[in-house]
């Protein structure tokens, strides 16, 4: 499980403002799997983007997020994907870095990346927080990620209240591109599960278009499920890396 940030961790800021949430849905249905993949592969990945994978045993941390939600009137299902990381320059400012997005509203679809520069796209997009547990994207009528818990009685790994709060950074061409991030933040009654092996997770790395392809070729491998409930996301607006990091000294 990603750690916490505190507020030193985070470098808030080069103005000295706080973060402002533009978006805070509560009452929202999570589930995500967490699981490793080949450190070296994120490495050579995200060096261009100067940043690092946060190493994990011997592994990167990279999970599937899939939330159902109401925003201004609509209720919706969005599935992200990403890989935990830090800033290479110093190591310590912790966020994620976005791979991609699903979202079962066409409309957000649209606003998301006409306006905050995010990778989303639409797709049909199921979360189930009872059993059975999991989650599905389906794309073009073709499964792009399925993973079900199996009914195998099975005990928590943990049962807490939890934060988790930081920047979210996207995907940029070169390394002397000042491209985006935004904060966000969750916060919920967690229940963990340990991923066993009568569970089943399946990625199609040729289907979306290929955009699932990093999973595939870094040996994704599922380790545990954590399922939210009744939890609050929130969301700040994207600013430009330089523009908010103290510690990014990206050209």
């Amino acid at each position: 499980m990603t750690k916490p940030l505190d507020q030193d961790s985070l470098h808030v800021m080069r103005t000295g403002r706080s973060i402002r949430y533009i978006a805070e849905p509560k009452h929202v249905r999570e589930v995500s799997l967490i699981g490793t993949s080949d450190f070296a592969f994120w490495s050579d990945y995200l060096g261009p983007e100067r940043l690092a994978p946060v190493r994990c045993g011997d592994a990167a941390q990279v999970m599937i997020i899939a939330s159902e939600m109401r925003y201004l009137g609509i209720r919706f299902t969005e599935v992200s994907l990403g890989v935990r990381v830090a800033l290479a320059a110093e190591g310590r400012t912790e966020g994620m870095r976005l791979l991609h997005a699903f979202t079962s509203s066409r409309t957000f679809a649209w606003c998301e990346r006409r306006f905050f520069a995010m990778p989303h796209r639409w797709a049909e997009c199921q979360v189930s927080v009872q059993i059975p547990i999991g989650l599905s994207v389906k794309a073009v009528n073709r499964y792009a990620i399925r993973a079900e818990m199996s009914s195998v009685a099975r005990a928590s790994t943990r049962e807490r209240d939890e934060r988790w709060e930081g920047p979210v950074f996207l995907s940029r061409r070169c390394a002397a591109e000042d491209t985006g991030l935004f904060f966000a933040r969750l916060r919920g009654h967690t229940v963990g599960y340990p991923f066993l092996s009568g569970d089943r997770v399946s990625i199609d790395g040729s289907a979306a278009g290929g955009v699932l392809r990093p999973l595939v070729d870094s040996g994704f491998s599922a380790k545990e499920w954590a399922v939210r409930a009744d939890a609050t996301h929130g969301r700040s607006k994207t600013y430009r890396r330089t523009a908010v990091l103290k510690s990014d000294h990206a050209a």
